[in-house]
């Protein structure tokens, strides 16, 4: 499988294998602009190598690709890294939940899973469960209380389907207390969360439904005006 590979492309796997981006998952972000400096290349040298890793044919297996990645978030996975450094004991595994808590959300979340269960290791299990409320089981989040004194109110405009969507999926109760999510993942409260931080004001309707968004600490509280 390796000979199958043009010189620049052996280069490139070698350099994923064992560039400074990398962890003990084999699960990364790893941006192109990253690659293009370490190795001194062009962006136009650096597609064709990379679409071979993400093409090339497994040995015994209809698999295709060394690795898979998400365009969206640059996030980098190395399909049999876990095969040939796996993880030994309970403080690798302490040390890699903290690694995914770093990552951006992506559909790759749901492979490194499957890639996981193969393995049929019960030392993965905290990993395994870890994936499963981040894909999207039922979870409950509880906040720590505090007081916050910048809470702002967001003026009415044109109802925004990003905002409706999350609304319509996350109910929250009081703030400081355990709120819990029936319908959402964790992925529509790190979104939810993460897109407060970058709009100023939205509306999702004006029949006196209003989210106020607040400080970092806390996700967003939905409040029935």
């Amino acid at each position: 499988m390796f000979n199958l590979l043009s010189d620049d492309a052996k280069m490139l796997w070698l350099y994923i294998l064992t560039c400074p981006h990398g962890n003990l998952l084999g699960f990364f972000v790893l941006k192109p602009g990253y690659v293009c400096e370490d190795l001194k290349w062009l962006p136009e040298r650096f597609s064709k190598p990379f679409k071979e890793l993400l093409t090339v044919p497994l040995s015994n297996s209809q698999e295709k690709g060394l690795i898979s990645f998400d365009q969206k978030t640059n996030l980098l996975l190395i399909k049999n890294y876990l095969e040939h450094n796996p993880l030994a004991n309970p403080n690798q595994i302490k040390a890699a939940l903290n690694k995914l808590e770093e990552l951006p959300f992506s559909p790759l979340f749901r492979e490194f899973k499957q890639l996981l269960e193969r393995f049929n290791k019960p030392l993965y299990k905290p990993l395994i469960e870890w994936l499963d409320k981040r894909l999207g089981k039922p979870v409950t989040v509880t906040e720590t209380e505090t007081e916050y004194n910048n809470v702002t109110s967001l003026a009415p405009k044109e109802p925004n389907t990003y905002s409706e969507s999350i609304a319509s999926k996350v109910s929250y109760s009081c703030i400081g207390r355990e709120v819990t999510c029936p319908q959402a993942s964790l992925e529509d409260v790190s979104t939810a969360h993460s897109h407060s931080q970058k709009e100023t004001s939205f509306n999702p309707s004006d029949d006196g439904n209003r989210l106020f968004y607040l400080l970092p600490e806390i996700r967003l509280k939905h409040v029935i005006g």
